[in-house]
């Protein structure tokens, strides 16, 4: 008797700390078939401010040990209040749901006024859903984009000019050039030219480098207010905010200039601004990591992409400029741009689940069941990242994954996202990557001057078939799920440009 009465004491407070448990976990559930991210003996709102936290610091880390300790999907409390899914099945089965389903259109809306600054039409589900959006996707189909390749191409074949005149006029027969710095430009000048014409900014009063500037200061800030997690009170007292308004209102005053005629009422400027980020947020960006890649891929890939290059070339030049001759072309070229979509992109896709969302049972991973009325995201990549997808070199680079009789798989990369949100512009992007290398690589010798292996603002990527690694810039904090890895500030590498001499077979 004794003996009990010494231990009931330690028997009740484990009952009571089982049920306390028990009771904590169960409020701080989202849904019976989906885990809520943290430890369950914390408070919900401070599991979400530990996964904020974890997220900024490291993104990769943190989307890999997300599928890595809780499967398919798993919900992230406040200040976020979205269910992630990371598994390939579950990002297939967002993508192909209906929109009855999951539902993009009312964050689109969203975005074009906490963004952009849209009017109060943005609500308009007929302007916006019934109109608007729609002609803008058929604006960017291939067959209403043909011109403004033309006009790409023409510009890229200008700057390549540029180069090769200071190249003849150079003592040694060749230059340095500061590849992310040429690059990025260049990239930013065609595409001007290619949706908005040549005349753009040949305007009075347009500053090439105000504009370009001003882009800068408002990309920087899109990161913290797209977020949605800043109270709008406290948006404007962020420096990097305040500095993107002004550069936004350059860029929309600049526009609104230019319009000869607008959309009445629907503030055309706002809406070219918004065209000119999707636009140039991304492609540059991607041009910089391809080009990086391609110049520390081992030399077998250099010469066969310098024979299709060449082979590419033999067509008439009128046809040099078309969507076709860069869909048929370049089947190495398009599996190293692949390729770099995959290693060198981050993309978050997110829904407003209208209906009860089921993703499928599917390999180790159980049922889960994603509520009515609650938001949800996909993240490819962790699964760009799966080694078990990937024969154990996932991050590697291999420019010739997507070759030949692997060119299917291209299918299971998500680098411009996916369904309804997939981005409207791939195909004038992926042509201009082309077309970008191919100029380049057709009139120069290029070699890359690796910066000092003590510098802090490089990272390395394993390259398959060489042995090797690719040195790559570190990628600029605050950028979770904005697609393109973009440089981080200060980040420079050279490249010594000379003319091409013939290819020895």
């Amino acid at each position: 008797m004794v003996e009990l009465e010494g231990w009931l004491p330690v028997l009740l407070a484990a009952v009571a700390a089982i049920a306390v448990a028990r009771l904590l976990l169960r409020r701080s559930s989202f849904s019976s078939t989906l885990p809520t991210y943290g430890p369950f003996f914390l408070p919900p709102f401070v599991r979400g401010l530990l996964a904020v936290y974890r997220l900024g610091a490291d993104e990769d880390a943190f989307l890999q040990g997300l599928k890595r300790d809780y499967g398919a999907a798993v919900y992230i409390p406040w200040p976020m209040k979205t269910t992630f899914v990371l598994s390939i099945e579950g990002i297939r089965s967002v993508y192909a749901a209906p929109r009855r389903v999951l539902n993009f259109y009312p964050i689109r809306r969203e975005m074009q006024h906490t963004v952009f600054g849209a009017g109060p039409y943005w609500k308009d589900e007929s302007i916006m859903d019934g109109s608007l959006f729609p002609l803008h996707a058929r604006g960017m189909s291939k067959a209403n984009l043909a011109d403004s390749l033309v006009r790409v191409v023409d510009v890229l074949r200008v700057r390549v000019d540029e180069l090769a005149y200071k190249v003849d006029k150079a003592p040694q027969g060749d230059v340095i050039v500061d590849l992310i710095k040429w690059t990025v430009e260049t990239f930013y000048d065609a595409t001007l030219a290619g949706f908005f014409g040549k005349e753009f900014l040949r305007q009075d009063g347009v500053d090439e480098q105000e504009l370009y500037n001003a882009f800068n200061a408002f990309d920087k800030s899109f990161p913290i207010v797209a977020s949605g997690m800043v109270p709008p009170s406290f948006l404007e007292k962020i420096p990097d905010v305040k500095k993107g308004r002004e550069g936004f209102e350059v860029l929309t005053s600049t526009f609104e200039r230019w319009m000869s005629d607008g959309f009445a009422g629907l503030d055309a400027g706002i809406i070219m601004v918004a065209d000119m980020w999707a636009s140039m947020a991304n492609a540059p960006f991607m041009g910089v990591q391809l080009l990086l890649f391609l110049l520390q891929a081992p030399s077998d890939i250099r010469r066969d992409l310098l024979n299709e290059i060449d082979s590419s070339l033999q067509v008439p030049p009128a046809e040099q400029s078309t969507f076709s001759h860069f869909s048929q072309s370049f089947p190495l070229l398009t599996s190293c741009i692949t390729e770099t979509l995959r290693v060198g992109t981050s993309i978050f896709s997110a829904r407003i689940v209208e209906e009860d969302f089921r993703i499928p049972a599917h390999g180790e991973y159980s049922e889960a069941i994603v509520p009515a009325g609650t938001r949800l995201l996909s993240a490819p990549r962790p699964h760009h990242l799966d080694d078990s997808f990937w024969d154990g070199t996932a991050k590697a680079w291999n420019g010739r994954r997507f070759f030949g009789a692997y060119a299917n798989l291209a299918r299971s990369v998500y680098g411009f996202g996916g369904g309804v949100s997939r981005c409207e512009g791939e195909h004038i992007a992926g042509a201009e990557l082309k077309a970008f290398i191919s100029l380049l690589f057709s009139a120069f010798e290029v070699e890359l001057i690796p910066p000092p292996n003590s510098d802090n603002s490089i990272r390395r990527v394993e390259v398959i078939g060489g042995g090797g690694t690719a040195l790559l810039p570190k990628r600029a904090d605050g950028r979770v799920g904005m697609g393109a890895f973009q440089p981080a500030e200060g980040a420079r590498f050279d490249m010594r440009v000379r003319r091409r001499r013939p290819l020895s077979s």
